[in-house]
């Protein structure tokens, strides 16, 4: 099957730039032919949908285990996303979850209200490999290494691409090299406040990288195959 004729399935990582990489998507395809899935219910609701016929791109907060693939055929897919550095998207997503309104992310941080208690969430805690895998925390914590291979072993059979959030120009560029896609205008979106990482104490910055060692291993891996090491 053709490149053109797989759908597009964009896993969205929060705090990766996704919604600036979203934005950039969807100017290659009509709006009848993408869907958000950013909540459980439209999730499930798409899933049990007959009508998949005209989707090309589906962009969503989903993780690998909701297989969204299977859900698509007799069409083939083709699965998208980005990584970023997991300090600074721990960080990041603790102070996303601090400024935001919603009830979910307010009950989070009555639950973890600094980040030294936010890094034993299942946010905090190698999140990135948890969405790629399409594992939950407690299986990494039971088999770690099998859960890291399994995230590596998803790239490289199941992904099309993986950006890299640091290297977000490069990416782009790769990416529109391998789609043939008009060359991105660089705009980064849903960029919030936060203190800068290098303010954080030394202790706190190695907290983080022990609760994400996982992630690291799984960013520097992506981060090589970008790169063509």
């Amino acid at each position: 099957m053709e490149e053109k004729n797989k759908v597009l399935l964009f896993l969205h990582i929060a705090k990766t730039a996704g919604t600036s990489f979203r934005k950039y998507v969807d100017t290659h395809f009509n709006k009848n032919e993408f869907k958000e899935l950013y909540d459980s219910d439209v999730i499930l609701q798409f899933m049990l949908s007959e009508k998949k016929e005209e989707i090309n791109a589906l962009f969503g907060h989903f993780s690998f285990k909701h297989r969204l693939d299977t859900y698509i055929l007799p069409r083939q897919s083709k699965y998208i996303t980005f990584l970023r550095n997991p300090v600074e998207r721990v960080v990041s997503q603790f102070f996303h979850f601090k400024r935001s309104n919603m009830p979910g992310h307010i009950k989070m941080m009555r639950q973890h209200p600094n980040i030294k208690k936010f890094l034993q969430s299942q946010r905090g805690q190698n999140w990135q490999v948890q969405c790629v895998a399409g594992v939950n925390i407690l299986q990494i914590k039971a088999h770690p290494k099998l859960c890291l291979d399994l995230a590596k072993y998803n790239i490289n059979h199941f992904f099309d691409f993986v950006g890299i959030t640091e290297e977000y120009e490069f990416s782009l560029k790769k990416l529109s090299e391998k789609y043939n896609w008009k060359t991105p205008v660089i705009e980064k979106r849903n960029v919030g406040k936060r203190p800068n990482t290098f303010d954080l104490s030394k202790e706190l910055i190695n907290n983080i990288k022990k609760e994400n060692a996982l992630d690291i291993e799984l960013y520097n891996y992506a981060l090589n195959l970008l790169k063509g090491k």
